[in-house]
């Protein structure tokens, strides 16, 4: 089993150098012990939880809206919904573009408001 913090570095390092195979099996590993009920954004008492997809997204949240909240912001590991879109890249390589748009929905399912997932649904 990966590390909750590892995987779609992995799957990203494995996209860009081509292995497309090890990507796959590393992201549907993950996809199959993603929680159930996962969500991006976990609300606490004094903080907020939220599954970011990388740094720049991170410090884009806090530089925008982190002085507006009064709880602490927390980048927390997996974001489910970017493995969702890693796995797109991949079904899409593999010319399986009805599959790849499947996999963009589950993302938007789990994560409606990342422009990520629609984006990527917009190049297909």
């Amino acid at each position: 089993m990966f590390s909750s913090s590892d995987f779609n570095e992995l799957a990203n390092q494995a996209i860009a150098e081509r292995r497309w195979s090890e990507a796959r099996e590393l992201l549907e590993s993950a996809l199959a012990g993603m929680p159930a009920g996962w969500e991006a954004v976990q609300e606490h008492a004094t903080s907020l939880q939220m599954a970011f997809w990388d740094q720049e997204e991170f410090l884009a949240y806090v530089g925008n809206r982190g002085s507006k909240n009064e709880k602490s912001i927390l980048w927390t590991v997996p974001s489910y919904s970017k493995t969702w879109w890693l796995l797109s890249i991949v079904k899409s390589e593999d010319d399986e573009f009805n599959n790849a748009m499947l996999c963009l929905e589950k993302g938007l399912e789990i994560e409606p408001d990342h422009p990520g997932c629609g984006s990527k649904k917009g190049s297909y």
